[in-house]
């Protein structure tokens, strides 16, 4: 790696720097109050104590195992849907104007609904983070879908490709920046749906990272909080990070911007 680049990946360090060190003068000079915020340096101490304890990577398998299920159904489901809809000028025609209208609910407005039909238990967390990962998914892979090159689709005709065959070597990988664009998008969102029904919907033994912030938070333990949502920023930062590598190497034939930067070109 020629020293620009080692440059590049030392700045990298210098806003969390920056941001940690403002920090931990704000708390220790008690311009931000102790009952408000905790110290970086007690955050880490703490951090590193729950985590020998297993007590945050036990939550943290629950929330991560209810986010990758729910991601998984919503994203499959929100392919699904595009793909029957790009297909079908009919059936985008009857269907398209019910889905936007139900994309536009806030996604605490599904709680009832869920829980009438899974109750309050697994499948109610996972269905909260489904939906609303399925009407992201969704919409960018319709109009990723839509957006695929005609030549490519009369090259296929010419070959007489099937529609299968149409959809898992034209369709799918042209729409496949997009759709892992949304999904990391998903994810993302994801960890917030799961923090709130975690807290409104907790079962001894089983309770998430959700339930844990909002716990500590609520009975005065701010290293324990901070602690919680560091170790949930890790996990967040971890799977951003994968579905990002996945996406750089299926899509390496891109001619994007982002990969004449990652070329070092720009």
């Amino acid at each position: 790696m020629n020293k620009r680049g080692l440059l590049l990946k030392a700045s990298v360090l210098l806003l969390p720097t920056l941001l940690v060190t403002g920090w931990q003068i704000l708390v220790r000079t008690e311009m931000v109050p102790p009952s408000q915020a905790a110290a970086p340096s007690d955050v880490i101490v703490q951090l590193s104590r729950l985590v020998v304890m297993g007590i945050l990577p036990n939550h943290g398998v629950h929330s991560l195992v209810r986010l990758l299920s729910g991601v998984l159904i919503g994203a499959v489901a929100g392919v699904l849907t595009s793909l029957y809809l790009a297909k079908s000028r009919i059936a985008e025609q009857l269907f398209s104007p019910t889905v936007q209208i139900l994309a536009g609910v806030p996604v605490v407005v599904w709680i009832p609904f869920w829980v009438m039909f899974f109750g309050t238990g697994e499948a109610f967390k996972i269905a909260m983070v489904a939906i609303s990962t399925f009407f992201i998914v969704h919409f960018h892979s319709f109009v990723a879908l839509r957006s695929v090159e005609r030549d490519y689709m009369e090259l296929a005709d010419i070959y007489e490709k099937s529609y299968l065959e149409k959809v898992c070597d034209v369709l799918l990988p042209s729409s496949a920046p997009a759709i892992l664009t949304a999904l990391r998008t998903a994810l993302a969102f994801g960890w917030v749906v799961i923090f709130f029904v975690e807290y409104a919907s907790a079962r001894h033994g089983s309770e998430g990272l959700g339930w844990f912030i909002a716990d500590a938070r609520a009975v005065g333990k701010v290293e324990e909080e901070f602690s919680g949502l560091l170790f949930l920023a890790i996990l967040a930062f971890v799977t951003d990070w994968l579905i990002a590598k996945v996406q750089r190497h299926l899509v390496r034939w891109s001619n994007s911007l982002e990969d004449m930067i990652a070329r070092g070109g720009v």
